[in-house]
């Protein structure tokens, strides 16, 4: 093995030594994204079709909830792993290619699951309600203008 195999060795060696920088991230990311889904899908199936009472606005309300605060946490473990990969970069335990690779395996992996469970949004964006009372739908239709619109969580206009 010559002064060149050795360096590529070392270099791909000290690459997979901090497998953790792109792995741990994109664990997270797969866990929120299919907790976020197995939540929408358990608010679709007990609502069984249709919103009609106060108690199924309420389910609708912390699943829209939850799938406004969803990209924040991705945000949040991006910015995570850009400070600590940098820091890794200047401290000089990693190569910034090694770096940018582990960000390019991140999102190769985590942007298609972000695609996860858009059906299941928009079934429960067209749910339709079946109740006596108008302020219901009101409601509904304020939690649905501000789930468009983004934002943190939805808040109650009274």
């Amino acid at each position: 093995m010559d002064i060149t195999q050795r360096k590529r060795y070392r270099s791909g060696a000290r690459f997979m030594s901090k497998w953790y920088l792109s792995v741990i991230p994109i664990v997270f990311i797969a866990v929120m994204r299919l907790w976020k889904c197995h939540i929408v899908n358990r608010t679709i199936y007990s609502l069984q079709g249709s919103i009609d009472s106060w108690s199924d606005l309420k389910l609708v309300r912390d699943a829209i909830d939850l799938c406004m605060i969803q990209p924040y946490f991705f945000y949040a473990v991006c910015i995570v792993m850009f400070v600590f990969g940098f820091y890794l970069v200047f401290n000089g335990d990693l190569k910034l290619i090694h770096f940018f690779l582990h960000f390019i395996i991140f999102f190769v992996f985590t942007l298609p699951l972000m695609s996860m469970g858009i059906g299941s949004e928009d079934e429960l964006k067209n749910c339709p309600i079946h109740v006596t009372d108008p302020a219901i739908e009101i409601t509904y239709t304020d939690y649905l203008k501000q789930w468009e619109k983004g934002g943190f969580r939805i808040k109650d206009r009274d």
